[in-house]
């Protein structure tokens, strides 16, 4: 039941055809047979002859009914159990592991699940000797203080020889609310090697201190090396309101923002700032020039004793809107549409597609 009922969600494109087909065949019958002629009925006869003959008119009738259903049933059944790969339920990890899925020479082979001993999910997805590869989700068991074990999804995206490579999404498995209808959404973009790199999103969470609630307290979104921001990105920080508080654009380097950069945040004593210039290890390093929302100079950093318009040539106030409303895709988001994160990796495809031309 499990291997059938998991292989209709998985293989509805497939089954969808079978279907298509099951119907089609049925209907021919079904027309073939429901305008065949029927028992004829001489209107000279006598109301009980009239009667019988009606009623052996009814029972050809639900007969061919009964035979159209019977052949669409027969059609999808012969259709899902005849295609190659059927799912099944086999040891092909040597006791080990349990796996409903589709096998090849004793293998996993095709799409399938892997479970502890326990029934607890592992992993979910497309399989080439065993081996993870291709499009799947991967879990982590937490055991509960019942003496029971809940699966939580860890990370689902492309795999390569067992290892997480190509677009994907992780989610938080830490400090998690078991009560909460879908995971946190830790971070997303391309992987290697299991790590964050060239592109990607990372999402921080947290705790309110007068709420208790958790909040996201910050996004980062731009270029990664090897797990590490490094090169050009986009640093945010919320309140616990949502409301944005403060935004970096620029160089980061091994995590840190380090380079040049512009750095939006509010100022105790002149308000909105907008910095412009180099930062090292998150701190506002010679040369740079701090600005009022008016677009005014008001500080200037300048060690070197620089000609100070040569800075504010160098270093101008921006142009682009610093503060602008940005929409992340979000966990609720992509539980509810999960047609998203396909979207997410297509645009991610096609800007290095166009970025290589």
């Amino acid at each position: 039941m499990i291997g059938f009922s998991y292989a209709f969600f998985r293989n509805m494109n497939r089954l969808f055809n079978i279907l298509c087909s099951g119907i089609g065949i049925t209907a021919i019958i079904s027309i073939i047979g429901l305008l065949s002629p029927q028992y004829p009925i001489n209107p000279n006869l006598d109301e009980n002859e009239k009667k019988k003959r009606y009623h052996i008119n009814d029972i050809m009738y639900k007969t061919r009914v009964g035979l159209s259903i019977f052949s669409l049933i027969f059609v999808i059944v012969l259709g899902f159990f005849s295609y190659k790969g059927t799912f099944n339920i086999e040891d092909v990890f040597n006791g080990n592991y349990k796996y409903v899925g589709q096998t090849l020479n004793g293998k996993a082979e095709g799409f399938g699940r892997k479970y502890t001993n326990s029934d607890a999910l592992l992993y979910e997805g497309d399989f080439a000797a065993n081996i993870y590869n291709g499009k799947g989700a991967l879990y982590n068991v937490i055991p509960l203080t019942d003496g029971t074990e809940r699966s939580l999804i860890f990370h689902e995206g492309r795999f390569v020889n067992g290892l997480i490579e190509g677009y994907g999404f992780s989610y938080y498995n830490e400090n998690i609310d078991l009560n909460r209808l879908y995971p946190r959404l830790k971070s997303e973009g391309n992987f290697k090697n299991g790590v964050l790199s060239d592109y990607g999103i990372f999402f921080y969470y947290s705790i309110d201190n007068t709420s208790k609630s958790t909040f996201l307290s910050s996004v980062y979104e731009g270029d990664w090396e090897d797990g590490y921001q490094n090169g050009k990105g986009e640093l945010s920080f919320f309140n616990a309101d949502g409301e944005l508080i403060s935004r970096y654009r620029g160089d980061f380097k091994n995590g840190q923002q380090s380079g040049i950069g512009v750095w939006a945040y509010h100022d105790d004593t002149n308000g909105e700032t907008i910095y412009h210039g180099n930062v090292e290890n998150g701190s506002f390093v010679s040369p740079g020039v701090f600005y009022n929302s008016e677009g005014k100079e008001y500080k200037i950093l300048n060690e070197d004793n620089r000609d100070i318009n040569v800075l504010i040539t160098e270093y101008p106030f921006p142009n682009e809107d610093i503060w602008e409303k940005k929409t992340w895709y979000r966990e609720w988001n992509y539980y509810y549409y999960p047609h998203l994160k396909d979207e997410r990796e297509e645009e991610y495809l096609d800007r290095i597609k166009n970025n290589k031309k």
